[in-house]
């Protein structure tokens, strides 16, 4: 599990682009319902519950979501360090083929990594397992 941030505001979220009046529609709920833009915006993300996609594989069927655990390798101190990731989505095929959204475990290998750096730097124990809904709650 990610440790809280020490200054919970120690990061910026990149700029997005947006139409004048989805700008005027942020200013507006903030303003009415949370008093910032900064508060609406951790509210929604908090609150946010996507659906994953539903594929089907090459053979032609669907495939069914399922969670799968995966390693992360890194270099510490010329060391190999693998950090086991639990929670992670995929999608299994009864004909026997899994797949994983690369786009998605490139993300989460970057967030690692960071976490990562972030305890060598600051003197914290490493983690050697981590689970997936605990980076996505931010507790």
């Amino acid at each position: 599990m990610a440790p809280k941030s020490d200054d919970s505001r120690s990061f910026t979220v990149p700029e997005v682009r947006v139409t004048r009046e989805e700008k005027r529609m942020f200013e507006l709920k903030a303003a009415l319902y949370s008093g910032s833009t900064e508060s609406l915006i951790r509210e929604a993300v908090s609150q946010f519950k996507g659906e994953t996609p539903v594929i089907s594989c090459r053979c032609g069927q669907v495939m069914k979501r399922v969670k799968r655990t995966k390693e992360y390798e890194f270099d510490v101190a010329g060391e190999k360090y693998v950090v086991k990731v639990y929670n992670v989505p995929a999608h299994e095929c009864a004909c026997g083929t899994i797949t994983f959204d690369l786009m998605f475990l490139a993300k989460l290998e970057e967030v690692i990594g960071d976490e990562v750096l972030y305890r060598l730097n600051s003197r914290q124990p490493l983690p050697e397992e981590i689970d997936l809904y605990d980076l996505l709650l931010a507790e």
